[in-house]
């Protein structure tokens, strides 16, 4: 069916006659009444009859406007999906983010983008770093926001967010707690340590490795950094935490931090994507907003 000869036969019938379609349209009156016959024609059916000087449909009319106002109204609706669609109105984000960013920083960078884009959808996993590249390798997930002083793969994207500023901290009543200490002397304190695959953890080690020392004693270890920050608070160890993390704690004075001689630890927050990925609209606005807001963090 010829469309285009259907939408001027819908507009004759909403202006009431082959004129006004004309100037709706704004072609000739002559190209209108062709459009009508044609499709008259190719349906093999009259759609108007006469009415004095108007026109009114036959009941073979009826049935064709009826429908062609459906089509038009699918069409209209087809056309402000797929432009709320590229624009990044709407879409679907998976997005992972490590332990420190998705408590931390991916809950505000949430609110506000929701705020610009209440009917994106957005999927949030959650995780070590390890599990983070992973599933970003995997194409599981669009991106990742991971908090990491280690190197990443080659297939890997990677933009800068921020720093994040690293100590140590024991409960507020410790004999180091606000001293001065060396690296060495942390080692004969009770660590709570992330599990394998946490950057902080991985940071420990690596220090260790650097000054040739190990822990004196049997870490504990717990998944999320609240936990490690948590049993710190209640009186017990020592552990590595990011400065946003344990600034809460501070301010009721239940932790405090050891100032480690030689030693300014810092991590940077990271967006990784994958290589030769294409995004849909949605990720690269939001990937977008997390660049353009993560110095307010």
């Amino acid at each position: 069916m010829n469309l285009n000869a259907l939408r001027h036969f819908v507009s004759v019938v909403k202006t009431g006659s082959v004129t006004g379609a004309a100037r709706e349209l704004h072609i000739s009156q002559p190209a209108i009444s062709m459009q009508i016959k044609n499709l008259e024609k190719e349906l093999g059916h009259t759609l108007f009859k006469a009415r004095g000087r108007g026109i009114e449909l036959t009941e073979a009319g009826e049935v064709v406007y009826q429908q062609a106002v459906k089509l038009f109204l699918a069409e209209e609706e087809a056309e402000r999906i797929i432009e709320q669609y590229t624009s990044g109105v709407t879409g679907n984000i998976r997005v992972f983010a490590t332990n420190f960013p998705a408590s931390y920083l991916m809950p505000g960078w949430i609110a506000g983008f929701k705020q610009l884009y209440p009917e994106t959808g957005i999927q949030i996993f959650s995780g070590n770093t390890k599990s983070a590249l992973d599933k970003l390798m995997k194409n599981e997930i669009d991106f990742a926001v991971i908090a990491s002083h280690s190197s990443l793969p080659d297939e890997a994207d990677i933009v800068h967010l921020l720093d994040d500023e690293l100590f140590f901290i024991v409960p507020w009543n410790h004999p180091l707690a606000s001293k001065r200490a060396e690296f060495e002397d942390l080692l004969e304190e009770d660590f709570i340590l992330r599990g394998e695959g946490s950057s902080t953890r991985a940071l420990v080690e690596s220090l260790c490795q650097i000054k040739q020392v190990q822990l004196q004693r049997t870490p504990v270890q717990v998944e999320r950094l609240e936990e490690a920050i948590g049993i710190v608070a209640s009186g017990y160890g020592i552990t590595l935490a990011p400065r946003l993390a344990i600034s809460p704690y501070m301010d009721r004075g239940l932790v405090s931090v050891v100032k480690v001689n030689d030693l300014y630890l810092t991590r940077r927050i990271k967006l990784c994507k994958k290589k030769g990925n294409h995004f849909s609209p949605a990720v690269k606005n939001f990937m977008n907003y997390i660049v353009n807001n993560s110095h307010k963090s």
